[in-house]
């Protein structure tokens, strides 16, 4: 399981998408919050909002 800090680099996974895609990378404007949480939940997991918040230092709102 990963867990998000802050200023960490981006996932290598989502560079790989980036470049296979660079046409569409300019559509998303995801913030850093955002990124951060996408990258704390791993492929077919199924997590809450809870534990999302425990894993990036959140507020669970």
């Amino acid at each position: 399981m990963q867990i998000c800090t802050k200023n960490e680099q981006i996932n290598a996974d989502l560079m790989g998408a980036a470049r296979v895609v660079p046409h569409q990378v300019g559509l998303i404007k995801l913030s850093k919050t955002q990124l951060k949480v996408l990258q704390s939940i791993m492929p077919g997991e199924k997590v809450t909002a809870e534990q999302i918040a425990e894993r990036c230092d959140l507020s669970c709102s």
